[in-house]
């Protein structure tokens, strides 16, 4: 399954742009240029952190950041030990979660089961949502080698799960998605090899 290929967005929106500027920077080179170098555990742990830690701040949520070291070991382990996998599931469920907002640390009954949906935000989660979602996630085979094609299978699966086409604040909520996607997979996967790679070539 495969939510690129599943109408991510054959319909059209009337609220929504068809592109915004940060769609038109995709086709710089340093967005266009192969990763050379793997993420390490490491630096996943570091960048994910950080990442997780920001949306918290930002979204004041201060009693979820004891919570951030297992989330992470949680996420890790689900996604065995492929990092770059992982990085765009932090990335997506970062935003759609507003900084894990509503997660509780024990399951509930009216816990939900799974995040892949515009609605989740409105439902307490815990970690038996969060490994229901990978699981899903997973099974979509994912595959990118560059920023631009992660940038473009993180904003598909936004228009499949996240977006809701509401006349106020639609299109705002959709570019602010993107620049944030842009932003993690910089902070991703931008590396100074890459940076000198593209200088001296």
């Amino acid at each position: 399954y495969n939510p690129i290929e599943d109408g991510s967005r054959t319909q059209k929106y009337k609220h929504i742009k068809e592109s915004h500027v940060t769609d038109l920077t995709m086709n710089s080179t340093i967005c266009l240029t192969n990763f050379t170098h793997s993420l390490t555990k490491e630096s996943f742990l570091s960048k994910s952190k950080e990442i997780l830690i920001f949306q918290i701040e930002l979204r004041k949520h201060h009693d979820k950041i004891k919570h951030v070291d297992h989330i992470l070991n949680l996420i890790i382990s689900n996604f065995e030990n492929d990092y770059k996998a992982a990085s765009l599931f932090v990335i997506y469920i970062t935003f759609a979660t507003k900084g894990f907002k509503n997660y509780v640390s024990r399951h509930k009954n009216d816990c939900i089961q799974y995040l892949l949906s515009s609605s989740a935000i409105r439902f307490i989660f815990s970690d038996v949502s969060l490994v229901n979602t990978i699981n899903i996630w997973k099974r979509f085979n994912l595959e990118f080698h560059n920023i631009k094609t992660g940038y473009e299978i993180l904003v598909s699966i936004g228009f499949r799960f996240c977006f809701v086409d509401e006349p106020k604040n639609a299109d705002r909520f959709v570019f602010s998605y993107k620049k944030y996607v842009k932003h993690c997979l910089k902070k991703f996967f931008w590396t100074e090899d890459i940076l000198r790679d593209i200088i001296t070539s």
